[in-house]
């Protein structure tokens, strides 16, 4: 019933958050319908993750354009697996549940 509700982005979303999690159906269900997750694309390695995040404004603000070639991404794509974030290299992406 409630998978009927979902439009096709959040049917995406289901399937990438199966591949990197592989929770049951009940509970994905539950993560999707409460959008208890995040997803970024184009993220093949850490340092991609990193990137992507700060890029994404997921790290609460923007690295200065001055500063930003010392800014360590692939350090903080490593903190953000070790956070929870799981990275599918199938289809290159990120996904992090919130719950």
């Amino acid at each position: 019933e409630e998978i009927e509700a979902w439009d096709a982005h959040q049917a995406e979303d289901a399937e990438e958050i199966h591949e990197a999690h592989g929770i049951g159906f009940e509970e994905l269900c539950s993560i999707i319908t409460n959008g208890e997750y995040m997803i970024l694309n184009e993220v093949d390695s850490e340092y991609d993750l990193g990137y992507e995040y700060v890029h994404e404004g997921l790290f609460g603000y923007e690295i200065p354009s001055e500063i930003e070639s010392y800014f360590d991404y692939q350090a903080l794509g490593n903190d953000l697996i070790h956070d929870g974030w799981e990275i599918n290299h199938t289809t290159k992406t990120a996904v992090l549940l919130t719950k």
